[in-house]
């Protein structure tokens, strides 16, 4: 079978899968694009690329032999991934890219050529938009060792959450701080240095597991010199307001002994291996026909462009009845921050037992970006931040305590996807999911708050008897929608 046929047969359902999911593929560029963690996404790819052609010369592929069995992976694993783009969870989008193009190869030409492409799609993943789950680990480590080295070097320190606070002023370890872009690129020059150089699989952890230690090392030390400077200049020195690079040069310092140890550990001595190069026994172009046959089908069967046909809905701020009448919201009153509205406001109340304020923000369709439970999507914007939940909730809700520092609210909120009060994020996903499939397609955040100080515990039973009719009053409005859809 002549070269470019074979290439042909390979790529074309790999291409397609692309098709299928390139809402998944502009939204990870767009993050190496804007977001300093996964800058090197590109870079990465390039190397991927390079490392490919590279092995190649080096070790000649396996002759090319459709793997069927891969047919029901490629059609399950395309299934889920149409799920996961049409209920928005983009993580699990994220996590199927990669495995999707990989059984796509293993189906075409077979499970040997598709480990080629194994360590390739590993380094790869490391510049996934995936890696934000560790976080919130690596902020609470890095403010536990800088407090270690704070307190060793008797610098006075006050730590809450995130926050490092010295006579000097306040710090915050925020998720920018938190170490994961020099560890995400440590492990992929360690990863890439062991593929290419180490005698054993071993060596190659090992030294990963060195370089993970050495990126978060150098994070810690980077945010103790940032205290340390601003302890000694009083806040004045220019780093307290540009040290992006700042860590970037620890960094590179930290790489000259991190390559030592590498020269330094077992080397292997490279024995080109030759594939054989028979000629399949069967066609490729049939298995690519079949696979690139499934991955049109499931595109045409779950289309993740939906859209509701549905006419504008308006939604009516509800009007007090007495003793409760409307009084103006203060210019820094606490309000969440969700992405993508179609509609919102915030309206206070007055009442004689608890002066309120009801929020609303709503999605006529959840999509990407524009969902309640989109990544962005907070009830404690900055300078606010939760400090706690009440002992108890009232009928369905889920309630938080928020403060500024200065200022502390009860708030007390609900989710409304495909017609049904949410209680978690898994079961937002679910009815976001069935509304793609035919259901009510808006969504809703509706939040009551009142300010609070030793009360807090105690204020939610006031609370809902006092916002009890406005929130019923939304809650109408929003079934209402429901009931006009199904007919």
């Amino acid at each position: 079978m002549p070269a470019l046929i074979r290439a042909l047969s390979v790529l074309t359902p790999v291409a397609l899968l692309l098709w299928l999911a390139w809402p998944t593929v502009t939204a990870i560029t767009a993050v190496w694009l804007d977001d300093g963690t996964y800058s090197h996404g590109s870079l990465l790819l390039a190397t991927c690329a390079w490392l490919v052609w590279h092995e190649r010369r080096n070790q000649p592929w396996p002759a090319p032999r459709p793997w069927w069995p891969g047919m029901a992976i490629l059609a399950l694993g395309a299934t889920a991934y149409l799920l996961s783009l049409l209920s928005a969870i983009d993580l699990l989008q994220r996590l199927l890219l990669l495995p999707l193009l990989l059984s796509a190869v293993a189906t075409v030409s077979g499970l040997p050529r598709a480990r080629r492409l194994l360590f390739p799609a590993l380094l790869l993943s490391l510049a996934l938009p995936v890696w934000g789950l560790l976080i919130p680990a690596l902020q609470s480590l890095a403010v536990l060792m800088v407090g270690g080295l704070l307190d060793w070097q008797e610098i006075p320190a006050r730590i809450h959450a995130t926050y490092i606070r010295i006579p000097a002023g306040d710090f915050e370890v925020a998720q920018g701080c938190s170490g994961l872009r020099y560890l995400l690129v440590a492990a992929a020059i360690t990863l890439l240095w062991g593929r290419l150089y180490l005698r054993h699989w071993w060596h190659t952890l090992a030294y990963l597991a060195i370089g993970i230690v050495a990126a978060l090392v150098t994070n810690w030390i980077r945010i103790y010199l940032l205290i340390r400077i601003g302890h000694e200049t009083e806040m004045q020195h220019p780093l307290m307001s540009d040290h992006n690079n700042f860590g970037w040069y620890i960094f590179a310092v930290m790489l000259v002994p991190l390559f030592w140890i590498g020269r330094k550990l077992p080397h292997r001595a490279d024995t080109p291996v030759t594939a054989s190069n028979s000629r399949t026994a069967q066609p490729l172009w049939l298995a690519s026909a079949c696979a690139s046959a499934i991955v049109i089908g499931m595109g045409v069967a779950f289309p993740a462009d939906k859209t509701s046909s549905a006419p504008a809905f308006v939604l009516h701020p509800p009007l007090p009845a007495p003793p409760t009448s409307l009084a103006r919201p203060t210019a820094d009153s606490w309000t969440p921050v969700y992405n993508g509205l179609d509609r919102e406001w915030q309206l206070a109340y007055r009442h004689p037992d608890v002066p309120y304020t009801l929020y609303l923000g709503w999605y006529a369709q959840q999509r990407n970006g524009a969902e309640l439970d989109a990544a962005g999507n907070t009830l404690a914007p900055a300078p606010w931040q939760v400090t706690g939940r009440p002992a108890a909730c009232p009928q369905q809700a889920r309630c938080l305590l928020v403060s500024d520092g200065r200022r502390k609210r009860l708030v007390l909120y609900w989710h409304w996807a495909n017609g049904t009060w949410i209680r978690s994020r898994l079961a937002g996903k679910w009815q976001q999911l069935r509304s793609r499939l035919g259901g009510t397609p808006d969504a809703a955040l509706i939040a009551i708050s009142a300010a609070c100080n030793d009360n807090c515990d105690t204020l939610t039973e006031p609370l809902w008897r006092a916002a009890r009719d406005t929130f019923d009053d939304v809650a109408a409005q929003l079934a209402a929608r429901q009931a006009h859809d199904a007919q």
